[in-house]
């Protein structure tokens, strides 16, 4: 694999590392980064935009809304927005526009035993499908929840692939024709 550009954000505060945490791309080209100051509680949390050339073009801190690692997806417009606070097995989502600014709506997904680690897509409609581990006595089930653009519930999904050991969901993708595809 041949490197074609790369960009360096150092914005981000903190003397640790600073980690890539989720990445999405727009129909133009721009690339939204979610970046934090390491691992742990207490930390950072930015959004940086790059444009087509990866020259910097906005940045939105998100720490107060996501006290976890958040994860992006970006349709129709929307940029997705989607963390936990690690504590109340709650995930929330939120949407933003390409400008980085916070639109007000919010959703939260509340599951017995939640994972914080989790995936999001945005299906070609634009709605945001958000993965997840929930616990159940068999160890866990992988659960899948779509927004519409409003943020309103549309459906959910269970899998559960009855081992006595959890169903991890590690990443999920949603094809051409908005069938949702999870891995773990």
């Amino acid at each position: 694999m041949v490197g074609l550009a790369t960009a360096t954000y150092t914005g981000v505060g903190g003397s640790v590392h600073h980690n890539n945490d989720a990445l999405a791309v727009d129909g133009v080209g721009n690339f939204y980064v979610a970046v934090s100051t390491g691992e742990g509680p207490g930390l950072d949390h930015q959004i940086v935009k790059y444009d087509s050339s990866l020259n910097l073009v906005q940045t939105a801190t998100v720490t107060n809304q996501f006290p976890s690692v958040p994860r992006l997806a970006y349709g129709n417009g929307t940029l997705y927005v989607a963390g936990s606070d690690g504590a109340t097995q709650k995930v929330f989502l939120r949407k933003f526009n390409t400008s980085l600014a916070f639109s007000g709506q919010s959703a939260t997904i509340t599951v017995t035993g939640a994972t914080p680690g989790f995936g999001m897509v945005a299906d070609p409609a634009g709605n945001a499908v958000v993965g997840l581990t929930s616990s159940t006595a068999d160890g866990g089930d992988l659960v899948a929840f779509k927004f519409d653009e409003n943020l309103v519930q549309l459906s959910s999904g269970q899998f559960d692939g009855g081992f006595n050991s959890a169903d991890t969901g590690t990443g999920i993708i949603a094809d051409s024709t908005g069938t949702i595809i999870a891995g773990g």
